[in-house]
């Protein structure tokens, strides 16, 4: 059983590659995949640490994709991380999250927030920056009561400083992935329509995220029946970025079949 969806400090994460492993070894998980938003950064140590503590490894990666007026992610896993044209699509999308982070500060301070971009060093695990980071800073200096607010109030589609991503289109990401190797999932797609979950599977997606820590059980059922009708690979992860609930992490609590990690392989090794 793996943990397909986990997030580091190479992007948002609070654990770096090692506390993640050890956390994983500790529950006795088969295997994971870091899947850092936009980021490749963590791979290779991620590679190396999990050989040698003996757990299976999966290199991953989240994008994020505007679509319809919206931010959805796509999940890639079995990346060549090393592949050129992979490094130099990572590269353009750092750079332009810079901007839009850039952007979103500006807009923050015209709302009255202020924020500049060393508020969110005590937050950051290295030079990413995301919106997460953001909304922890307006969570410590009493903005809003929580992330959630933070993204509903500010930072979310329907926020008032939301600044849009559309430097990247759903077919670059399912074509960089698949030119890398990899195996394209749509990841939590619980506030999605099924007309346009469709439409990306339509669009060329290799599986859904079935099993997520913000999906709940009807949801759940209703992404399996669409996933077997349309033969997709069912993928499940925690989404954990390193925050505690109730005490304990996420990381480990949603877990993919050895029959899903089967086919994501298979069709890796095709693509090879």
């Amino acid at each position: 059983m793996f943990d397909l969806h986990i997030h580091s400090t190479y992007s948002d994460g609070k654990l770096d590659p090692e506390s993640i492993i050890i956390n994983l070894k500790e529950q006795k998980i088969q295997g994971f995949s870091i899947t850092d938003h936009d980021c490749i950064a963590g791979l290779e140590e991620a590679a190396t640490i999990s050989k040698m503590c003996n757990i299976k490894f999966i290199p991953g990666i989240e994008f994020g994709v505007s679509y319809n007026g919206r931010e959805i992610h796509i999940l890639g896993y079995f990346i060549d991380y090393k592949n050129e044209k992979l490094n130099d699509f990572v590269i353009k999308l750092q750079e332009n999250r810079k901007v839009r982070i850039s952007n979103t500060l500006i807009r923050l301070n015209e709302l009255g927030v202020k924020i500049n971009e060393s508020s969110l060093n005590i937050y950051k695990g290295s030079d990413f920056i995301s919106r997460s980071h953001i909304a922890m800073y307006l969570v410590d200096n009493n903005y809003v009561k929580s992330i959630n607010e933070a993204f509903e109030k500010y930072l979310g589609e329907s926020g008032s400083a939301y600044i849009e991503k559309n430097e990247v289109e759903l077919k670059d990401v399912l074509d960089i992935i698949k030119i890398s190797s990899g195996v394209s999932i749509l990841a939590h797609p619980f506030k999605m329509k099924e007309k346009e979950i469709i439409d990306i599977i339509n669009s060329g997606i290799d599986g859904i995220e079935v099993i997520n820590s913000k999906h709940s059980r009807d949801t759940i059922i209703n992404l399996m029946k669409i996933v077997d009708k349309y033969n997709l690979i069912p993928t499940a992860g925690s989404d954990c970025h390193g925050r505690l609930y109730d005490e304990n992490y996420l990381m480990g609590k949603f877990l993919s079949p050895n029959s899903s990690i089967k086919r994501l392989e298979s069709l890796h090794n095709l693509r090879k």
